[in-house]
C-alpha cells in the first residue's frame, strides 16, 4: 500500500493506471471533443491527431490558468479561461446529442443510513441557508451534543485526507451529531453577496458558524463543540469570541490569531516564527553558512525577520503589563483566552510539533496560557513527525484520537 498526499494507493490501482494508453484507444469517446492544453507546456497534438484519426472532431486550444488553480489553496485562483472555454463548447453542441448522456447521470442520495463500529448511523445533505451546504452524520437516536467541523483553508467539507468523513462517523456511532460544514464561498457553500471564492479568511466565516450553531440548537444538541484546521482553527475561535453558543473550541494548528482583510501571509506573524525556528536551527548547520558565503541567502528577509522578531521581543513585556492592569490594548489574544475560559468554554489546542502555531500562541498569549493550563481550562497537544496538514496517513489515527480525547475531557 502507497499513499499520495493522504490517500491510499493500493497496488492494483498503480498497475492499472500504469496500463493507461491514449493513443491505443480503437474508438473516440465523442464525435466532437474539446481538448485544452496548458499554455506553459508544448500541446499534445499527439493525443489530438490520434483522436482526429478516429473520426472526432476535436477543438484543441492552449490556455492559461491551470498553475495558478493548484497552487496552495489560500493562493489558487479559479481557472476562469478553462471554464469559460468549457461552457462555450458544451453551449454548441446540438440539442439532438445532449440527451446521450442523460443516462449516465447519477442520482445522489441525499440521506443514506449505514453502519458504523457496529452502529446504525445516517449521513444526509443538508442546506443550512440559501449558501450554506453541509454534510449531517448523526445517530438514530437523540444525540449526546453536537460538532461542527469547519474547512481547513479552502478544502472543502470532507476535510484534508478525507480525515472529516472518518472523524464524523466515528463520532456519531458514539452517539454525536457531527456538521461538516463548507463555509460560503468553500467547497459546497455559495459565496455571499460580493464576496469571492476560496476566501479563505472570509468576513462571514465568523457568521456562518453562527447559523451552523443555530442548526445544530434547533437539532436538539444540548452542547456544541467546534473544530477547525488552520483557518478553522481561526473561524472556531473568533466564533467563540464574537458570543456564540459554543461550549468546546478544539483548534488545529491555527497559523494566526489575528487576521485582517487584505493582510500579507509573507510576513504574518506564523511566518516570521517558522523562519525564526528555521534560522535558528542553521546556525549550527555548515550547509547553511556556505549558502550565505554563495550568496544564496535573501539577506533582506533575514533582516526585516530579524527586525519584527526584535519589535516584538520588546513589546511582549509592556504587553503583559498592560494585561495585568487591565489595561485594554488591541488583538491581546491573551485576554481573550481568559475571557473564553471565563464563559466556561473549554479550549483544547493540537499542534504539529514543528508548526509555528504553537510558538505564536504562546508568545501572544503570554502568561495566561500557561494559567488556563494550570487550571486545566486550556489544553495542548502536540504530535511529532506531523505536517500542518497531517499529510502522512501514520498521522491519521493519532490526530483523530486527540480530537476525540479534547471533545471528551
Amino acid at each position: 500500500m502507497h499513499e499520495l498526499v493522504g490517500f491510499a494507493l493500493t497496488a492494483q490501482t498503480r498497475e492499472a493506471l500504469s496500463q493507461i494508453d491514449l493513443l491505443k484507444l480503437t474508438q473516440a469517446p465523442a464525435t466532437a471533443m474539446l481538448l485544452l492544453d496548458r499554455d506553459d507546456l508544448a500541446a499534445n497534438d499527439a493525443w489530438a491527431a490520434h483522436l482526429r484519426s478516429l473520426g472526432a472532431k476535436v477543438d484543441q486550444r492552449r490556455l492559461p490558468g491551470y498553475v495558478d488553480m493548484v497552487l496552495d489553496p489560500h493562493r489558487a485562483q479559479v481557472p476562469q479561461a478553462i471554464i469559460d472555454a468549457t461552457v462555450r463548447f458544451a453551449a454548441t453542441r446540438p440539442a439532438s446529442t445532449r440527451h446521450l448522456f442523460q443516462h449516465d447521470v447519477a442520482v445522489l442520495e441525499r440521506r443514506r443510513e449505514l453502519r458504523h463500529a457496529e452502529a446504525s448511523i445516517v449521513e444526509e445533505m443538508v442546506a443550512l441557508d440559501d449558501c450554506l451546504f453541509a454534510i449531517a452524520t448523526y445517530p438514530l437516536g437523540a444525540p449526546r451534543r453536537a460538532v461542527i467541523l469547519l474547512n481547513a483553508g479552502a478544502v472543502g467539507h470532507i476535510g484534508p485526507n478525507r480525515l472529516h468523513v472518518i472523524l464524523a462517523r466515528q463520532l456519531a456511532a458514539a452517539g454525536d451529531l457531527v456538521l461538516c460544514l463548507d463555509v460560503s464561498g468553500i467547497g459546497d457553500s455559495r459565496q455571499r453577496a460580493g464576496a469571492g471564492e476560496n476566501v479563505v479568511y472570509s468576513e462571514h466565516a465568523v457568521a456562518d458558524v453562527g447559523v451552523a450553531v443555530d442548526w445544530v440548537r434547533r437539532a436538539g444538541a444540548a452542547q456544541v463543540a467546534v473544530v477547525g484546521l488552520c483557518s478553522g482553527a481561526y473561524h472556531a475561535l473568533r466564533a467563540a469570541l464574537a458570543g456564540q453558543p459554543i461550549d468546546r473550541v478544539v483548534a488545529i494548528n491555527p497559523l494566526t490569531f489575528h487576521y485582517k482583510p487584505g493582510m500579507s501571509l509573507d510576513f504574518a506573524d506564523f511566518r516570521l516564527a517558522e523562519d525564526a525556528m528555521r534560522y535558528q536551527k542553521s546556525i549550527t548547520s555548515g550547509a547553511s553558512w556556505q549558502k550565505l558565503l554563495r550568496g544564496k541567502v535573501d539577506l533582506a528577509r533575514v533582516a526585516r525577520v530579524f527586525l519584527y522578531r526584535t519589535r516584538a521581543a520588546i513589546t511582549r513585556p509592556l504587553r503583559e503589563v498592560l494585561r495585568r492592569l487591565h489595561v485594554p490594548f488591541g488583538d491581546d489574544l491573551g485576554s481573550e483566552l481568559d475571557a473564553l475560559a471565563g464563559h466556561g468554554i473549554a479550549l483544547r489546542f493540537i499542534f504539529a510539533a514543528d508548526d509555528p502555531g504553537q510558538k505564536v500562541l504562546m508568545e501572544q498569549g503570554g502568561s495566561v496560557v500557561p494559567k488556563l493550563v494550570s487550571t486545566g481550562r486550556l489544553r495542548i497537544q502536540t504530535i511529532s513527525g506531523a505536517d500542518h496538514t497531517f499529510t502522512a496517513r501514520w498521522t491519521h489515527p493519532i490526530l483523530l484520537d486527540a480530537i476525540s480525547e479534547a471533545l471528551e475531557r
